[in-house]
């Protein structure tokens, strides 16, 4: 969604709107694939009109946007996330800790506030994030300067890598999930159960954690201003504008 659907300013642009709703009208299945939470991802789905089931967490939960009913969920255990939460604390990074769709914070900064804003959701601030894992998180999200991020991100995959997803989705975050998780393998998930081949697929993506699912749809579509790594891995390279985004593409 991100850097892809909705733009630098927070929003999809008209063209876009309605291009997907052009395409939807003509029989194509259109769906989400975010790190965003679900609740965020629906918001934007219903703007777009889009009722299949979207992909929220990077892959994590899988979930009809008008319903709420939970298609695929696998979330990470508590023992796992502790110790995180445990390496990250080594550095000067925030953590957000995403338990049944709601977000857990342990302060409260003006970064928060935009994400929070961004996203629209309403954080829960508590004294210690340890002590509030009563069930499995979803997610867990790092996130500060790129130079912090620099030392937390190759700790985590020394550390964590044979039990957890870990992500670089932008500079400043890091983001943590089940090792079974991923946007591509919940594209082929919920393909299955839509019924619709994989080369019948078209991905569009624009960071490293949109790598699976671009590798794995019929057509991988990437962001020209996604880094090289990512522009590599795809079939082919789109420029899009503020004003229009994803439009000429979608017609």
């Amino acid at each position: 969604m991100d850097g892809t659907l909705v733009n630098r300013d927070g929003v999809i642009p008209p063209a876009t709107i309605a291009a997907i709703k052009l395409a939807m009208s003509q029989g194509v299945q259109v769906t989400l694939a975010t790190g965003r939470m679900f609740r965020s991802a629906a918001r934007c789905a219903r703007q777009l009109g889009v009722t299949i089931p979207i992909i929220s967490y990077q892959g994590s939960l899988v979930a009809d946007p008008v319903s709420g009913k939970i298609l695929q969920h696998t979330p990470m255990c508590i023992a796992v996330v502790k110790e995180a939460i445990e390496i990250a604390r080594q550095a000067s990074v925030h953590l957000n800790v995403y338990i049944d769709d709601e977000l857990y914070v342990d302060e409260v900064t003006d970064g928060l506030k935009r994400y929070a804003e961004r996203n629209g959701v309403e954080p829960h601030l508590v004294p210690d994030l340890v002590a509030c894992l009563m069930q499995d998180p979803t997610k867990l999200m790092v996130w500060g300067e790129p130079t912090e991020l620099d030392k937390v991100y190759p700790l985590l995959t020394e550390r964590l890598s044979s039990q957890c997803l870990i992500t670089r989705s932008y500079p400043t975050l890091c983001e943590v999930g089940h090792m079974a998780t991923g946007k591509g393998s919940a594209l082929k998930f919920l393909t299955g159960l839509l019924g619709i081949e994989q080369r019948e697929t078209v991905a569009v993506g624009d960071g490293f954690n949109d790598i699976d699912m671009i590798e794995w749809a019929g057509l991988g579509v990437v962001i020209d201003t996604a880094p090289e790594e990512v522009k590599a891995i795809a079939d082919w390279v789109v420029k899009i504008s503020p004003e229009d985004g994803l439009a000429e593409l979608v017609t």
